[in-house]
């Protein structure tokens, strides 16, 4: 794993492979390749073209905030 500055997040986070953020997530990879798709996520692309993920981006879905 390694960091980078996600403009969308503004913050410093963790970049993961597919195949780890699948893991993350405990998801399949079809059920990311769709995240990936519809834009649910942020992405990077390394010099060698292997996309990269927002780990802060595929875990924000999850976090529920509570408003009183």
């Amino acid at each position: 794993m390694c960091t980078h500055f996600c403009e969308p997040c503004n913050k410093e986070t963790e970049l993961l492979t597919i195949k780890e953020a699948a893991y993350e997530a405990g998801i399949c990879r079809r059920t990311l390749h769709n995240w990936i798709r519809v834009g649910r996520l942020h992405l990077m692309e390394d010099a060698g073209g292997h996309t990269l993920i927002c780990k802060q981006s595929l875990i924000r879905p999850y976090t529920k905030r509570l408003r009183f």
